[in-house]
């Protein structure tokens, strides 16, 4: 038996990255997985390759920025697997640039877009994953 045996798994930022790493471990381990990514496509490889190799996986496009897009994520794991246990608010950016232009440079714009992935990520993925936790309870 894996230790996530019968656990289901939502990962944001799961097509590549440590989100993919993580996406194909728990998958190993037993779990079901929703694969999310602002990139369909990323999403789509990472739970193939999960289904191919006789795991539980399910890919859905999601902007972390944006409410709706996590609260649909949600909603279509529980359609799928009938609830959630792990939320892996994974998704994350640097500013463009980062490394080849000094912090002094970066523009107002960047920082806010930064911003938008990994903070907005990290309320959207809690708040909604927090409401449909409560109903398992």
């Amino acid at each position: 038996m894996g230790r996530f045996d019968g656990k289901v798994i939502l990962i944001t930022g799961g097509g590549s990255g440590l989100g993919r790493l993580c996406a194909l471990q728990w998958a190993a381990e037993g779990a079901s997985v929703v694969v999310t990514d602002v990139i369909e496509q990323r999403a789509h490889v990472v739970a193939a390759q999960i289904n191919d190799e006789g795991g539980k996986a399910l890919a859905v496009k999601a902007d972390v920025g944006v409410e709706a897009d996590i609260e649909a994520a949600v909603a279509a794991t529980v359609a799928k697997y009938g609830r959630l246990d792990i939320m892996f608010a994974n998704a994350g950016k640097a500013p463009a640039g980062m490394g080849t232009i000094p912090l002094e440079d970066t523009s107002e714009a960047d920082w806010d877009d930064v911003n938008d992935v990994v903070y907005k990520n990290a309320f959207f993925a809690g708040k909604h994953a927090c409401r449909q936790m409560k109903t398992q309870a």
